[in-house]
């Protein structure tokens, strides 16, 4: 369908394809809080972007392209099923590069990295959840793309432990969900080991004035975040607009395979959180943060505790909220103003911006994960609330 979304989609598509070389790596920075560059995530996000970019257009060079990325991180994988030495990010990047192939096999029907996005789905969710069903990582926001992606694996292999996985990861969300509030909480409490909760008094103020003073990127703020998250995290929150990746499984119940009614509750009364505490300066936007006295963010990056500009990122996650709740009636309004909102910050070589100021002016890096998102939730709204799915074409 030849829409103003679509031909966004296809823009951002094309915008990846030129920012690839030869071996398929793409050199631009995953995101806006770590900015690792060439990160495999990213690689593995702008698999799909490209797919889809092919449905909507036919163009076989864009199948050529997503090909070549595809290529270079299953030459990669490392025994965990990860890419720990190609990623700085949570999981060694196995959610992303999962999510990528995923798409691309569902969409083309070559399965010739099947056994790779297998073990990558593995990885993601053994990761994530342990036997017991509990959280092994304490970042919750993070954990809502997770469970959706455990789904999608299901889907695909028909492997009952990813469906199990998924409901494990989704029941600790759900069960994390500010009753009072109306949100689920940005963390789960990590647990102390006898030599942190020795040290926590002393070096937490230490760590967290480093984080927010020093303006640490990269893999060191990445480390910091994973392995020392009780150091540097302050409550549990909610505070961040991002949360709203915590309905991403939503998406999950739009052809029928699971039922969420507890999630679908708790995601009308997050949309109604962020709508009073995180709107941003333009008509369907959110800015990432509810205002806080300083010192009292639950993380103290500063790009995630912006509470003035408009951000792609969070508000792509909203729009696919509203997509995963599936009540045109009541939401498609809405939807349509993010979405137009979206695809307003696309740049005219297909690039998508992350921030708009008040005053109108776009900016920020061209993230790779953050033109994911913003293609990921202008297919989502294209596909399931204003027409036809591109994907079951002949």
């Amino acid at each position: 369908m030849d829409t103003t979304y679509g031909r966004a989609i296809t823009a951002n598509a094309r915008w990846f394809a030129v920012m690839e070389d030869s071996r398929g790596f793409i050199a631009v920075p995953a995101d806006e809080y770590y900015g690792i560059e060439g990160d495999a995530s990213l690689i593995g996000h702008a698999i799909s972007v490209r797919t889809w970019g092919l449905k909507l257009s036919g163009d076989c060079a864009l199948l050529k392209s997503a090909l070549r990325s595809a290529r270079w991180p299953a030459e990669r994988q490392d025994e965990r099923g990860g890419w720990h030495k190609l990623a700085g990010f949570s999981l060694d990047a196995a959610q992303c590069v999962f999510e990528g192939f995923c798409t691309y096999e569902r969409m083309t029907g070559d399965k010739q990295f099947h056994k790779v996005m297998v073990r990558a789905a593995d990885r993601m969710i053994t990761g994530t959840v342990r036997d017991d069903g509990t959280l092994a990582i304490g970042n919750l926001t993070e954990c809502g793309e997770y469970a959706h992606f455990a789904f999608l694996a299901w889907k695909q292999t028909g492997l009952e432990r990813h469906r199990r996985g998924a409901e494990a990861i989704l029941g600790v969300i759900m069960d994390n969900f500010d009753e009072t509030e109306g949100y689920w909480n940005t963390a789960v409490e990590p647990e102390m080991n006898t030599v942190l909760r020795g040290v926590n008094p002393c070096l937490s103020p230490i760590l967290r004035a480093c984080v927010a003073r020093m303006h640490l990127k990269g893999k060191t703020a990445a480390e910091i975040g994973e392995h020392m998250l009780p150091l540097v995290m302050n409550g549990r929150g909610p505070q961040y607009s991002l949360g709203m990746m915590d309905a991403e499984s939503l998406l999950d119940t739009l052809d029928g395979t699971v039922d969420l009614p507890r999630l679908r509750a708790q995601t009308l009364c997050a949309l109604d959180w962020v709508t009073k505490h995180c709107t941003g300066p333009m008509a369907g936007s959110l800015v990432e943060s509810r205002k806080v006295p300083p010192g009292e963010e639950v993380y103290l990056l500063p790009a995630i505790n912006d509470c003035e500009n408009a951000s792609l990122w969070p508000t792509s996650a909203c729009l696919m909220a509203m997509v995963g709740i599936n009540d045109p009636p009541r939401w498609g309004d809405p939807a349509r103003v993010k979405a137009d909102w979206r695809a307003s910050m696309q740049d005219s070589d297909g690039g998508f911006f992350t921030h708009q100021d008040r005053a109108g002016r776009r900016f920020g890096q061209k993230f790779g994960n953050i033109n994911f998102y913003a293609s990921a939730a202008l297919w989502e709204y294209q596909t399931h609330m204003i027409g036809e799915d591109p994907s079951r074409r002949s």
